[in-house]
């Protein structure tokens, strides 16, 4: 499938085409029905990174994504580089292009050595409590077409809603998997 056609009925966010990434109807936006939410560009991105190889164990700490112009729904090329190899830190760069060439987004990930910490007293890790069901999209914009934001993701808000004004605490995890089988 690499005429860019783009697969709608494969419940992951991309699916393999060679070395290529096809993005599925759960990967495309609310603004526009030619273009992806970042979401999903992010969640791939990651992929590569994790996937990409350390000396030790790591955990990634901190990933920062800049989308430079619209990701469209075409065949899309992932690739990483480990610009800063380390024992404990490490910095990998990843790169979203178009099938052609163009440069879409730019990703800088560090990554950190994976070690027990200890946290002083009195320090609450713990995060607000995930309500027992999922909230209702129905009044998303853009529900009825599938997209990331109503069809890819799960929301239970804990705190305020969509469309309300002031704060919002909101638990989002995904529904689909990034790619089949993961």
């Amino acid at each position: 499938m690499s005429d860019g056609q783009v697969v709608t009925d494969e419940p992951a966010l991309f699916v393999p085409d060679g070395e290529n990434w096809l993005p599925t109807g759960y990967s495309v936006g609310p603004w526009s029905p030619d273009s992806l939410h970042g979401g999903p560009v992010a969640a791939l991105l990651t992929r590569a990174i994790e996937a990409t190889s350390a000396p030790a164990p790591v955990r990634l700490a901190r990933l920062t994504v800049e989308l430079l112009r619209p990701v469209p729904r075409s065949p899309l090329v992932v690739a990483t580089e480990v610009v800063r190899p380390g024992a404990k830190v490490s910095t990998v760069d990843a790169t979203v292009h178009t099938a052609d060439g163009k440069l879409l987004v730019m990703a800088r990930a560090q990554r950190i050595r994976v070690a027990e910490v200890e946290f002083p007293d009195g320090v609450d890790e713990t995060p607000p409590a995930l309500p027992p069901e999922a909230s209702d999209p129905s009044g998303w914009p853009g529900v009825a077409e599938l997209a990331f934001h109503s069809h890819a993701t799960e929301h239970r808000f804990v705190r305020g809603r969509f469309g309300d004004v002031g704060p919002c605490f909101d638990w989002v995890r995904l529904a689909v998997p990034v790619v089949p089988g993961e």
